[in-house]
């Protein structure tokens, strides 16, 4: 009879085991919060002006040096 001459049923391979469940990834850390600006009651306001004019004197040097000069 034929179902004598089949090949005996072969032992399955053993099934790979599923990789452990990965833990819960925590919680984002919140960005730090912007830093406000200082209040203008803090410094003399003559002072601000000051370091206003210097700074603007100094981009009008600097654009004059590249030949970009505004007058």
């Amino acid at each position: 009879p034929a179902e004598a001459t089949a090949d005996p049923p072969r032992p399955q391979p053993p099934r790979p085991t599923p990789p452990p469940p990965r833990p819960p990834m925590p919680p984002r850390p919140m960005p730090p919060r912007p830093v406000p600006p200082p209040k203008p009651g803090n410094r003399p306001s003559w002072l601000r002006d000051m370091v206003k004019v210097l700074l603007l004197n100094e981009m009008f040097h600097r654009r004059c040096a590249r030949g970009l000069c505004a007058l």
